[in-house]
């Protein structure tokens, strides 16, 4: 007779028998380690698998079957799953032209060209989830024959042509030293001059350490951000938003014309 702690001993006992050498799936099982799941204090197993690697297992795991290997069956079949031919295939704007290599633990990666005529390098996998469907044009915005990146450079541009500006959008691309000679493609030029437009909502490292470069080298690039926007425009951002993404363009520029020229 006890208090239940002889028959607790007992199923341990069994649980942690030396499984030395027994297979399960493409596991064999080499010893038992010093490790224990937290929680129900389960013995933790290494053991070698077939394609090559060592890994550590929850006995329960072997003894159940949830585990038969070190996980390279399951990344091999994603890699195959991301190994089908999908050049010709349209996803979006894109057209996959061909294979090109791989990357991380096998996903395709392919050749594409975009409606817009732009050539690009697309995953598989955000091809065939449908997260990547075009090079970035589809975030363009359209405007007297450019093609802005964001909104803020569209309320700028518009602004100063209502403030009597001529200005051009990414015109030039100055060489700028960082560590190796580099391009750099300030937002706008005023026409006639060696003055610089340099139009920022979030602050990309790269290209924030490129205009830092190009003033210390004597560039004249102004950097506009959310005041200096707002002050340029003569009203807040949020309100210019809220127009576009209600009633478009023509709304941006009707409410711009209001607050500059009325």
């Amino acid at each position: 007779m006890s208090c239940g702690c002889l028959q607790r001993e007992l199923v341990s006992s069994r649980k942690t028998q030396d499984m030395g050498g027994v297979k399960f799936g493409l596991l064999t099982v080499i010893s038992k380690t010093e490790k224990r799941q937290p929680g129900n204090g389960s013995v933790v197993w290494k053991c070698f698998c077939r394609c090559g690697n060592i890994t550590d297992v929850i006995g329960a795991s072997l003894r159940s079957g949830a585990t038969t290997s070190c996980g390279c069956v399951r990344d091999r079949r994603v890699s195959e799953t991301h190994r089908h031919d999908l050049s010709g295939m349209r996803f979006g704007r894109l057209t996959v032209v061909e294979r090109c290599g791989t990357v991380g633990k096998g996903t395709t990666l392919w050749n594409c060209t975009c409606d817009c005529g732009r050539a690009m390098v697309g995953r598989s996998d955000g091809l065939s989830s449908g997260r990547i469907q075009s090079c970035g044009c589809r975030r363009l915005i359209d405007y007297h024959g450019y093609r802005f990146r964001s909104k803020w450079e569209l309320y700028w541009y518009v602004a100063s042509i209502y403030r009597g500006k001529s200005v051009e959008y990414e015109p030039v691309a100055l060489t700028v030293y960082v560590d190796k000679p580099r391009k750099y493609i300030p937002d706008f030029q005023y026409v006639g001059t060696n003055q610089f437009v340099e139009v920022k909502g979030r602050n990309s490292e790269k290209t924030m350490m490129k205009y830092v470069t190009a003033v210390k080298q004597g560039y004249l690039v102004e950097l506009v951000q959310r005041d200096v926007l707002e002050a340029w425009c003569g009203c807040s951002l949020r309100k210019l938003d809220k127009a576009y993404s209600l009633h478009g363009l023509f709304a941006v520029e009707l409410m711009l014309f209001d607050c500059i020229c009325s």
